[in-house]
């Protein structure tokens, strides 16, 4: 993934233990980013999600932090956005300098795709999608609902598993 590839030192025999680290190789096997970290995600748009002390974070190809770990869980960069957990339980999107961009208020949500993400809200069991700038595009009123691939999206209407699955458009 954009030629680093993600590698797991286990730790030497020593006097009270300590756990394995990840860090990335470049193609000859050359470490470029020394194992620091518990867990690690393949790099995408320039950036890998990493954990440390439980918390995911971002850094950059050369090994620079550019998002303090301070996330419940974290996903891969997609047309520039993050989704991210917050400690409260709420997911969010972040852009590449941490900048929350979607409103807090939603109990789920996807990464984006052809400019739109599926979202559930904290007071709707439903799911709908918003825009980059987290404008509501498509009102909530899906079981649930899935990316946008071809300006088509995949939506379920009834209960899961035996409601009615459906195409929908950006309109």
């Amino acid at each position: 993934s954009e030629d680093l590839a993600a590698v797991r030192v286990l730790p030497a025999e020593e006097p009270g233990g300590g756990g394995s680290r990840w860090g990335y190789i470049d193609r000859k096997g050359g470490i470029v980013i020394p194992p620091q970290f518990e867990k690690v995600g393949e790099f995408s748009e320039g950036l890998a999600v990493v954990w440390r002390d439980g918390k995911a974070g971002f850094l950059d190809r050369t090994g620079r932090v550019t998002i303090d770990p301070q996330y419940a869980h974290a996903d891969a960069f997609r047309e520039g956005f993050a989704r991210v957990r917050l400690s409260d339980g709420q997911w969010t999107h972040v852009d590449v300098n941490g900048k929350v961009k979607t409103p807090k208020g939603y109990n789920d949500l996807d990464g984006f795709s052809e400019g739109l993400a599926a979202v559930k809200t904290t007071h709707t069991t439903k799911w709908g999608y918003i825009d980059y700038e987290g404008q509501i595009r498509i009102s909530p009123a899906f079981e649930k609902a899935f990316r946008f691939k071809e300006d088509r999206a995949r939506v379920l209407v009834g209960n899961y598993p035996h409601g009615k699955y459906g195409i929908i458009d950006k309109e």
